[in-house]
């Protein structure tokens, strides 16, 4: 069973910003929060909406279209 994959440059440009938002998001946040007892359910938001976005652009999961084939 061979797996192919059809990723152009757009693909990868997309997935940088991605990554690079949500870490830039990540770092940002870290250093403004000062309570620190809201900074643990801060970044598993922050990571939730990471990866239901990178799942969504990946396989559409919620049928925007913005989803991938």
């Amino acid at each position: 069973m061979s797996l192919q994959f059809n990723w152009g440059i757009l693909d990868f440009i997309v997935s940088f910003f991605l990554i690079a938002s949500f870490s830039f998001l990540l770092i940002y946040s870290s250093q403004k929060m000062k309570n620190s007892k809201l900074k643990l359910p801060l970044y598993l938001m922050i990571i939730l909406i990471f990866l239901l976005v990178w799942v969504e652009l990946a396989v559409g999961i919620f049928g925007t279209p913005f989803a991938g084939d």
